[in-house]
């Protein structure tokens, strides 16, 4: 935390609350945030119209950010309140260039995504 703290105070954090029913986000948008549900339920449907249920505090959205394929790979519904913070693409790359920590973290989190 105390390598963390400092680059954070640099970097642009968006925080939204949300109601019982709100579209949080749609799988047809262009993925451009790293996004951490902070606290609430949300119902996440990926591509295969597979469901499942999301608790805060659960980083839900990570992969996409980078490549050709950016599309959102999936959408999210609160199913309460609920509140998200976002880290745009630019902050996500200043923080992996200046953490070692948070760029070993991240990459950690898309090697392990199945195939």
């Amino acid at each position: 935390m105390d390598e963390l703290f400092p680059l954070l105070t640099k970097v642009s954090l968006d925080f939204d609350n949300y109601t019982a029913g709100d579209l949080l986000f749609n799988k047809d948008s262009i993925c451009e945030n790293l996004v951490f549900l902070l606290d609430g339920r949300v119902e996440l449907e990926n591509e295969q119209k597979k469901k499942r249920i999301a608790q805060g505090p659960e980083l839900i959205v990570f992969t996409r950010l980078f490549g050709q394929k950016r599309q959102m790979p999936l959408s999210a519904k609160a199913l309460d309140n609920c509140s998200i913070m976002q880290i745009d693409r630019k902050s996500l790359l200043f923080l992996m260039r200046n953490s070692q920590t948070v760029l070993c973290n991240y990459l950690d989190l898309i090697s392990d995504l199945s195939a």
